[in-house]
């Protein structure tokens, strides 16, 4: 009985020794926060030591994981859309209405983009952009850009089920895009308005999805 007891004791005691490793990804993620966070308080000019220092690794792990900065830049803007990638491939809104596609898709994309820490960084870019211009063009693609072709990608499939009819499938995203973000962003930026959220947000989306399609709503479907 004995035994048992200091069995069943030394099997529920806390086991010593080293924490669980953190996996690449999280690790990958702890430096990008790091990194978006230091950038956000002291520019662009901050080093790799401070980075590791906030995120709480060594610098060779950095290396390791990115190795150079434009490398760091592309990490942040990468997982900053990531949450907005949109794979219709996979049978996403299969089934929806274009109206109901185009509002979830939207909304999630300008409640992303109306966030305060998106403003902050969008305005580094622009303060900074003349003295990084490389970082500058590294956002526009993998961010702005990269964005656009996501839509465009869901026009084309929505195109494609003859939910609406439309021309140059990205040059039509970027004009959706645009009547959504452009001008609460910049009110936001000029400090005339706070940024939209909740029914505001949703009411603003739905607006600007139906006068999109007022001119984009195929025939077979049925204009409104």
């Amino acid at each position: 009985m004995k035994a048992s007891l200091d069995n069943k004791r030394t099997d529920s005691a806390p086991r010593r020794g080293r924490p669980p490793v953190r996996t690449e990804a999280e690790t990958r993620h702890l430096i990008v926060a790091a990194a978006t966070q230091e950038f956000l308080k002291n520019g662009f000019d901050v080093g790799m030591a401070q980075i590791a220092a906030r995120a709480g690794v060594s610098k060779r792990t950095i290396y390791e994981i990115v190795p150079t900065k434009d490398d760091l830049f592309e990490a942040i803007f990468y997982e900053w859309r990531m949450p907005l990638d949109f794979n219709v491939d996979d049978g996403l809104y299969d089934g929806w209405p274009a109206e109901k596609v185009l509002e979830h898709m939207m909304h999630d994309i300008a409640f992303k983009i109306f966030r305060a820490d998106g403003v902050a960084f969008y305005r580094l870019i622009n303060a900074q952009a003349d003295r990084f211009p490389d970082v500058a063009r590294a956002y526009y693609a993998a961010g702005p850009e990269a964005l656009n072709r996501l839509v465009a990608n869901v026009l084309t499939t929505l195109q494609k089920r003859k939910l609406i009819s439309i021309g140059d499938p990205f040059v039509t995203a970027t004009m959706l895009v645009s009547m959504v973000i452009a001008e609460p962003f910049r009110a936001s930026l000029m400090g005339a308005r706070p940024l939209m959220r909740g029914t505001q947000l949703k009411a603003h989306v739905r607006t600007a999805v139906q006068l999109f399609l007022r001119g984009a709503t195929s025939d077979e479907a049925g204009r409104i």
